[in-house]
């Protein structure tokens, strides 16, 4: 039996900070991938409003219900590299059934909705999943 009940969060917290990074303490899943022209980031909205920092992001608006979404969420972490070259800084993926908040922001009409945004601005609104190949030509400066 253990002394310390406390000692196991501890050990928990500290296992997690060195397997995935401080990042997963503020609810954030990040994936980022170094390339040649730039850095593209994955994160889960977690709530808030998005960053008027003059970062480019794709924003997916989704649902978790939605299958199109989490082939497109998975096709997107793959190639996160590419994203990157093609001028994309930071992937954000926002379930709308459990942010209500973003829905009625955005207003998707249809799963997936793909919005390109600088510095809080919509610069492009796309529906429906994309094949890498649409994706990359679209996201492109």
């Amino acid at each position: 039996m253990n002394k310390h009940p406390l000692a196991s969060v501890v050990l928990s917290i500290a296992f997690t900070l060195v397997l995935t990074g401080p990042l997963v303490l503020w609810g954030f899943e990040t994936c980022v991938v170094r390339t040649g022209a730039g850095a593209s980031a994955f994160e889960e909205y977690k709530g808030g409003s998005i960053k008027n920092d003059g970062k480019r992001r794709l924003i997916l608006l989704s649902a978790d219900w939605c299958v199109p979404c989490q082939s497109l969420k998975a096709n997107v972490k793959r190639n996160l590299s590419a994203l990157g070259e093609a001028g994309i800084d930071e992937v954000l993926y926002v379930d709308c059934s459990k942010y209500t908040n973003m829905k009625k922001k955005y207003h998707p009409s249809a799963y997936p909705t793909l919005l390109i945004m600088t510095n809080g601005n919509v610069e492009s609104r796309r529906l429906g999943s994309l094949s890498t190949e649409q994706l990359l030509k679209w996201c492109t400066k």
